[in-house]
């Protein structure tokens, strides 16, 4: 997930057509399918959310850059923080 997060960073965030976008996600998930069978189908669900975020309250506590799985689990994150 975190490879497929970073190719949509770098190459899909940059197109402007749908058609290029539909393109890179074609040839990102051959690429993943080809490489990682087994987990291809966990690579390529969405949300692709990924931050570091889940500790940002805690300064002893490292602060990983993580899949974050679904944007409730994301909502809630950021709302405890807005909420500090």
């Amino acid at each position: 997930r975190l490879w497929r997060n970073e190719c949509l960073r770098v190459f899909h965030d940059r197109l402007t057509t749908g058609a290029d976008k539909d393109l890179v996600q074609g040839q990102i998930s051959k690429i993943a399918k080809a490489a990682w069978p087994a987990v291809h189908e966990e690579a390529m669900k969405e949300p692709i959310l990924f931050g570091d975020f889940r500790t940002a309250l805690e300064p002893d506590k490292p602060r990983l850059y993580e899949s974050i799985e679904t944007y409730d689990e994301c909502k809630a994150i950021f709302d405890k923080i807005m909420n500090e």
